[in-house]
């Protein structure tokens, strides 16, 4: 996933990645980039994972504007 902060606003982009196993979902990662970032995810099936989502947000610290999650599951 490659997240770009082009605004010049001072704030920073977060990437929150979840994923789901066979115990329910849990957090795995929140990324951040004040300019360009590439983030890369790997998981195994053997865990029982089957599915993930993610949301983009901007701003400070405990002050984010989050968007909608994107999610995938199969």
């Amino acid at each position: 996933m490659d997240v770009w902060d082009r605004d010049r606003d001072r704030e920073n982009t977060y990437v929150d990645f979840w994923y789901h196993d066979d115990r329910g979902w849990h957090q795995g990662r929140r990324l951040v980039t004040g300019g360009h970032g590439t983030f890369r995810f790997s998981y195994s099936a053997r865990g029982g994972f089957d599915g993930y989502k993610f949301r983009i947000g901007e701003g400070l610290v405990g002050h984010y504007d989050w968007s909608d999650y994107g999610r995938r599951s199969w």
